[in-house]
This record gives C-alpha cells, sequence and structure tokens, in this order.
C-alpha cells in the first residue's frame, strides 16, 4: 500500500472513531505540531534529564570515566560495529514498546496499531487509531523512553558502564518528539472533565476527545 493511501485509510479510521464519540457527547481539539516544531523542540527537550545523568555519573566515577569507555569501546573491531547496530535497532524496538501498550489499552487491542516507515528519514513509526484515556495513552507515548532511555541510563549509573549509559541517553533523545506531544497535552488537560486522546493521522501529535462533566 502506498504511503498515501496509507494515510487515507488512517483518516478514515480516525474520522470514524470522531465520529462515535461526536455522538456520545465528546468534542475534538486538534493538539497537533508541526514536524519543524516537533523536530526542534525534541533536540531541547530530554536535556535537562540527560545533563542531570551525565552529572550524576561524572560525580560518582570521575570524568575520565567516559575517556576509558570509550578507549574501551573502540579496543575490538566488533565492538564499535555492535554498539552502532544497538542504537539502529533500539529506534525499532522504540515503536514496538509504543505498539505494544497501544495494544493493551485500546479497546480494539492490536487490530488499531499500525506501523510503518518513514522513508525520506528512515524512520520507523507506530500509530493508534482509536481513543484512550489520558493516562493510558501518556503511559503509551512514554514507555518507550522510561524503558530504553531512564532505565537503561539508571542501570548505566549503578553498574558504572559509560557504553550503557550512551545507550541509554541515546533513547532519551530519541523520546524527545514523544515528551514534547506529553508537555502538549499537559498544556491543554484541565481538571473536572473527561478526556481522550488519539494520534493524529498525519501530523505529530494527538486529537483531543473532550466531554464536560
Amino acid at each position: 500500500m502506498s504511503k498515501n493511501k496509507k494515510i487515507e485509510e488512517r483518516k478514515k479510521k480516525v474520522a470514524a472513531e470522531l465520529n462515535l464519540f461526536k455522538k456520545k457527547g465528546y468534542t475534538k481539539q486538534d493538539i497537533s505540531i508541526s514536524a519543524s516544531m516537533a523536530n526542534f523542540f525534541s533536540l531541547f527537550v530530554p536535556l535537562p534529564i540527560m545533563a542531570a545523568i551525565v552529572i550524576l555519573f561524572g560525580q560518582l566515577y570521575g570524568w575520565n570515566s567516559f575517556e576509558e569507555g570509550y578507549n574501551t569501546w573502540i579496543s575490538t573491531p566488533t565492538g564499535p560495529i555492535i554498539f552502532i547496530l544497538a542504537l539502529l535497532a533500539s529506534t525499532v524496538v522504540h515503536e514496538l514498546i509504543h505498539g505494544l501498550f497501544f495494544g493493551l489499552t485500546a479497546r480494539s487491542h492490536f487490530k488499531v496499531v499500525e506501523f510503518g516507515v518513514l522513508w525520506k528519514s528512515l524512520n520507523p513509526y507506530c500509530t493508534c487509531t482509536e481513543a484512550i484515556s489520558k493516562p493510558k495513552y501518556m503511559l503509551s507515548l512514554l514507555a518507550p523512553g522510561l524503558i530504553l532511555g531512564l532505565c537503561i541510563s539508571v542501570f548505566g549509573v549503578t553498574t558504572g558502564s559509560p557504553s550503557i549509559l550512551v545507550f541509554g541517553l541515546f533513547n532519551i533523545s530519541m523520546a524527545g518528539g514523544d515528551m514534547c506531544i506529553a508537555i502538549k497535552i499537559l498544556q491543554f488537560s484541565k481538571r473536572g472533565r473527561k478526556e481522550l486522546y488519539l494520534d493524529h493521522p498525519e501530523k505529530p501529535g494527538s486529537i483531543a476527545l473532550v466531554k464536560s462533566r
């Protein structure tokens, strides 16, 4: 299926979902962001978290530990290759984790989870065409950054491994776009109303379905 056909099919599914909840008294709000804005802010949003982890590691093990870790990393011909392949593989696993959590939380489970690749940037993606509650959506959105990024970075700190730390930091940076979407949701969300969220069919970010209580 071509890219345009996939988008059109996705738009139809999202439109049907929006129509279903419109009949239930929900109103929709587009809280997506442009691709350029997502790319720009995703570079900076993770930096405070990454900086705090790096400073903690340096304070615990000394700043020369990074140089020692680099020397160990390049000491064998296969070391850099394996590490780079692991980084590339983690971009795919990142989307699989999105899909796992969306599949576990959506009403129709994995039937409404779609995977694909943006061939211009060679980036894999995962999207969900059903609306789910804010806590479940936020969990599905942030799960890859928490599991591959934060947890592995903490493991790198506790074990004193610069390689594991760098792997974790890379995955935190990869979750920058997800963090931007989460911030957008938190800015939009209000107490005292029922909110559901689903992925925008074309742009980064979400569509909110709101029902006042």
